[in-house]
């Protein structure tokens, strides 16, 4: 418990610049060029949370606003562990992508419903990211990440067993 306002303030940014910004993190959290989620879902995580949380203090339904409360309050827990935890990085704050995704997926609702037109351009992003993901995930990452893994490791001792 040795509270200082200067790890707040490290552990404050370390939350934004890896959650909300998706900077790199440890090389094995994330591949760099997508960051824990795509690039492309930082304007629908901010549009989400921003609408979100003026639709709940709008809402007059008191069972609604308990539902949307439950996101919220999910939300704000993950922030909460973010700003506590020391030297935090994304495995340490994984909690907050769990209400994350769900109001990136939210604001991506928003905005497909109000510009009918974007539906094509926000599936094409998604889907032209996914490709490249999963191009990069097997082939450079693959092989930038084995040392983390043990890969030469586990080649020797296959090899030790077969001896």
């Amino acid at each position: 418990m040795n509270f200082s306002f200067a790890q707040l303030g490290k552990n404050a940014w370390a939350l934004f610049s890896h959650v909300f910004l998706q900077l790199p993190d440890i090389f094995f959290n994330s591949i760099p060029a997508f960051g824990p989620l795509y690039h492309v879902s930082i304007p629908f995580v901010c549009v989400g949370i921003i609408v979100f949380t003026i639709q709940l203090f709008r809402e007059k339904n008191i069972e609604i606003q308990t539902q949307m409360l439950a996101l919220w309050g999910f939300l704000v827990t993950g922030i909460w562990v973010g700003l506590i935890t020391y030297e935090v990085n994304i495995n340490r704050v994984n909690i907050i992508f769990y209400p994350i995704i769900l109001l990136c997926a939210y604001g991506i609702g928003l905005t497909v419903r109000k510009w009918k037109k974007l539906w094509p351009v926000v599936a094409a992003a998604y889907g032209i990211s996914s490709i490249l993901f999963f191009g990069t995930y097997f082939t450079t990452y693959a092989e930038e990440s084995r040392q983390y893994y043990n890969k030469d490791f586990m080649e020797a001792v296959a090899e030790a067993d077969s001896l």
